[in-house]
């Protein structure tokens, strides 16, 4: 198929915008946005200051010494620690991962001391833990369990109280704990409804102190199993995470849109308010989108709004086409109503309808292969997302180990309602 250079060029653009990755990175505009960060607000006209660091401490267990394994806790730890730095801009330096032998008792209240110790007034952090948890309903505590947790012993766990003291004396302006695992219902405070998010409203949650969590689950058991080798609550946090296009966003709002799709699809409900006698002041930590990630996405706004008025002129001009050629053919079969049309000049009206006809081919042709070339390249997305899909797949499949006692029991150990 022969294609115009005009076409040519108008399909270099839609390829343009069809590859540009929503996720590129540049390393050096990540490392650089973690401090005296400017979040820009989507009115232009408004700007949000975020001064400090961002920090993240990410524990997460399937190998237990004393407890049955799990499958995703480690998986899920990883991908959330990718997009944290790549779409949010935490500096890897920021970012400390205590899996499986490492999340001892010790290293995570340890860490969690350290966190305290070295976060400044003005920081963010994010604190997630994936792993077992315990629940006793006649004393109403709740525990994390450590990797190396003696079963016969609820002394060697971590106590949600003794979590939720370490959250309230950290400095940080901002903490919020993300707990893969039945969380005790007594950390959260009662919470009034929030008022709509706005531009205004974003700069005023950032200026207040908080103390917030999102558990997976309140009370009962949360699953192990899920979507491509991560938890149900997992992969669609994540999701939201690596979907997200706003620049900035609050936890009230990632808990609007993962909360209803991990309760259609689990028998679990997650929460996610403010922790209960935390020093928690009204606030909402902020994340923002690292600046390489908000330019890439404003290219592709551009190259959008470029697309659009390209197809817009070119709509317009195959609209001026018709008319003339409706008005060449109007005037020709006037001129031979009248009979006063001579051979010369009726063979220079039918030259003026060739090229007219032409040029209307030559539009509908552009048309058509940008189209074409648009399906082939969403084609292409979709399968790479299959293989993409179907490699996590084999990789989890290779990662499980066959369970020796029980499995199905032990799906929904994961937390052990706790």
């Amino acid at each position: 198929m022969k294609i115009s250079h005009k076409s040519f060029q108008y399909t270099l653009l839609f390829f343009a915008l069809l590859i540009t990755p929503c996720w590129a990175k540049d390393q050096s505009s990540v490392e650089s946005s973690t401090r005296g960060v400017t979040v820009v607000s989507q009115n232009p006209q408004e700007i949000f200051p975020i001064s400090g660091e961002y920090w993240a401490l990410i524990i997460a267990i399937d190998k237990y010494k004393n407890f049955p394994p799990l499958r995703s806790a480690t998986k899920d730890a990883q991908a959330l620690k990718d997009v944290l730095h790549e779409r949010y801009g935490f500096s890897d330096s920021r970012i400390e991962m205590l899996v499986d032998k490492e999340a001892t008792r010790s290293n995570i209240e340890g860490a969690l001391i350290q966190m305290g110790k070295k976060t400044k007034p003005d920081d963010n952090v994010l604190i997630y833990f994936a792993g077992h948890g315990e629940y006793n309903a006649d004393s109403t505590l709740g525990w994390w369990v450590p990797v190396d947790a003696d079963p016969e012993n609820p002394g060697t766990y971590i106590l949600d109280a003794v979590v939720r003291n370490y959250v309230r004396s950290m400095r940080a302006q901002h903490v919020y704990l993300v707990a893969d695992s039945c969380f005790s219902g007594n950390l959260f405070a009662s919470n009034r409804s929030l008022s709509p998010i706005s531009d205004q409203f974003y700069s005023k949650l950032q200026a207040k102190r908080s103390r917030w969590g999102f558990t997976s689950g309140n009370l009962e058991p949360v699953s192990d199993n899920g979507l491509n080798g991560h938890s149900v609550f997992a992969y669609y946090f994540i999701k939201f995470l690596k979907e997200n296009t706003s620049l900035y966003v609050v936890p009230s709002e990632i808990a609007n849109h993962v909360i209803p799709l991990v309760a259609n699809n689990s028998a679990q409900m997650p929460r996610s308010q403010p922790l209960q006698a935390a020093n928690h002041e009204g606030g909402q930590l902020v994340l923002r989108l690292t600046e390489a990630l908000v330019n890439a996405l404003e290219e592709n706004r551009r190259l959008e709004m470029e697309a659009s008025k390209k197809d817009e002129e070119q709509q317009q001009q195959e609209a001026r086409i018709r008319k003339r050629l409706q008005d060449l053919e109007a005037e020709l079969a006037a001129a031979r109503k009248g009979s006063n049309l001579t051979s010369q000049e009726e063979a220079k009206l039918r030259k003026q309808l060739r090229q007219q006809e032409g040029l209307l081919k030559q539009v509908e042709e552009e048309r058509k292969n940008r189209i074409a070339l648009q399906k082939q390249l969403e084609a292409q997305k979709e399968e790479e997302t299959k293989i993409r899909a179907r490699l996590q797949d084999l990789e989890a499949q290779v990662d499980a180990k066959p369970q020796k006692s029980e499995p199905e029991k032990f799906d929904y150990f994961f937390g052990g309602g706790f």
